[in-house]
């Protein structure tokens, strides 16, 4: 059976694989061609806006997604399944371009992004000014590219105050196995 057509949504929910919960308030385009099925998608959280495009291809089981934040709070984004998997901890607002690719078969996918936070919490310290990019390979291995913060917290009562560039750090997600450098510069910590 194939279904064409077009069909414009306003303010309605919103519920895919990709999510855990159903969004609401959405406001959505979904065109479906032949063998294609495209969605663009449109939501506020916390009155920041979210995109979502999605296209869908039928006969070669293939999605691709892209999701765009701007200053949305990352609890927000972690609804989504494809962060949500990687189970992070983190608060503050985030901006960004996430673009994945999935083969519903066989469940391989990538990631391809750009994040940018003025201030987010991990682990229960105060990154700011966060940029980085990141890929995820179908083989697994994450790869954080130009990772730049400030860093301005105490850790058992010694301060620590730089700022921080990291080029590049590999992960294998299924070894949990990483390595990378580093390069810091001394803002005023207590260390000299």
């Amino acid at each position: 059976m194939k279904v064409k057509g077009k069909l414009d949504v306003k303010m309605g929910q919103f519920n895919m694989m990709i999510l855990m919960e159903i969004l609401e308030n959405v406001d959505a385009v979904i065109d479906m061609k032949n063998d294609d099925i495209t969605v663009d998608a449109k939501n506020l959280h916390e009155n920041h806006p979210v995109t979502f495009k999605m296209n869908y291809s039928i006969p070669k089981q293939n999605v691709n997604i892209k999701l765009t934040t701007d200053n949305v709070p990352f609890k927000e984004i972690a609804r989504y399944k494809v962060i949500k998997d990687f189970n992070v901890n983190a608060s503050g607002n985030v901006t960004g371009e996430l673009d994945a690719a999935v083969n519903v078969q066989s469940k391989e996918f990538t990631l391809d992004g750009k994040f940018s936070s003025p201030q987010i919490t991990l682990a229960n310290y105060r990154f700011r000014d966060l940029k980085t990019s990141l890929k995820m390979s179908k083989e697994q291995i994450l790869t954080l590219e130009n990772t730049a913060f400030h860093f301005d917290e105490a850790i058992s009562g010694f301060k620590v105050k730089n700022d921080v560039l990291v080029p590049k750090f590999t992960y294998n997600v299924k070894e949990k196995k990483g390595n990378g450098n580093y390069i810091i510069t001394n803002r005023g910590s207590d260390y000299r």
